[in-house]
């Protein structure tokens, strides 16, 4: 786990290495369930993923959870690396989505180095920067697993300005109930991810512990982290979401 060096600032400022794997190793079969309304064609990050997701030789997952995104990725990498720091996570991916040119591993997203896993062609993260710590200090180190003309490719959560209100937490999880109903059409889909939007870690994680920088902050850091990043928003089951890309040119 990163050392706790969680800062005190309140609202989207409060961001610091942190340990969120508590909560995800808790909730991992639920979050499974999310993931499976999440491949749902219909939804834009997607179609997005498809039209970026490359092809090469290695590539990367960072929090990959139950291997989701990890199995996509198999399809056009031929060596794959997925990383999570919930063991529970990792042990439904190898359960449930092993594949002879994917190696699942229980790790913190800090601890990987170019010095001991090499570097990727791809390195890959949907929804994990706001979970390890400020972009600042994910990004920079996650650019140096980069191959010189590989990709970084992020799908992250944007603040906004009522993320701290437990209302709105409540009005959220009823947007993503609905946005997956839209997606598949599917009411068992619906009754399953409700409860992980409620539940009680996880509201205390988007309030207090994981809150993704504002709009501003964002831009700004991702910008400083990536020079030449190109940033897409969207809605995605209820969050503004930014689609981010970035590609190592003269790396090394």
């Amino acid at each position: 786990m990163p050392p706790d060096t969680t800062d005190e600032t309140d609202g989207a400022t409060a961001r610091a290495p942190r340990d969120s794997g508590r909560f995800f190793n808790d909730v991992a079969s639920m979050f499974d369930r999310l993931g499976q309304c999440l491949d749902a064609p219909a939804l834009p990050v997607n179609r997005w993923l498809e039209a970026h997701i490359g092809s090469g030789r290695r590539a990367l997952d960072v929090g990959c959870g139950t291997g989701r995104n990890t199995v996509k990725l198999a399809d056009c990498y031929d060596d794959v690396v997925g990383v999570d720091v919930a063991p529970a996570m990792i042990e439904i991916a190898e359960r449930d989505r092993l594949r002879p040119n994917i190696r699942y591993q229980t790790r913190d997203v800090l601890s990987l180095t170019p010095e001991h896993d090499g570097r990727f062609d791809l390195v890959f993260g949907f929804g994990c920067v706001v979970h390890v710590g400020p972009p600042e200090l994910v990004l920079g180190h996650l650019r140096r697993l980069v191959a010189k003309g590989g990709t970084l490719l992020f799908v992250e959560a944007m603040w906004e300005p009522e993320w701290g209100s437990r209302d709105w937490q409540v009005d959220r999880a009823f947007r993503i109930a609905r946005d997956v109903w839209k997606a598949t059409g599917d009411l068992d889909d619906v009754a399953a991810v409700l409860p992980l939007a409620l539940n009680p870690m996880f509201l205390e994680l988007t309030e207090k512990i994981s809150i993704p920088p504002n709009r501003d902050d964002f831009l700004r850091d991702y910008s400083a982290a990536l020079p030449g990043v190109t940033i897409e928003e969207k809605d995605v089951l209820g969050y503004r979401t930014a689609m981010v890309s970035w590609h190592a040119k003269d790396e090394h």
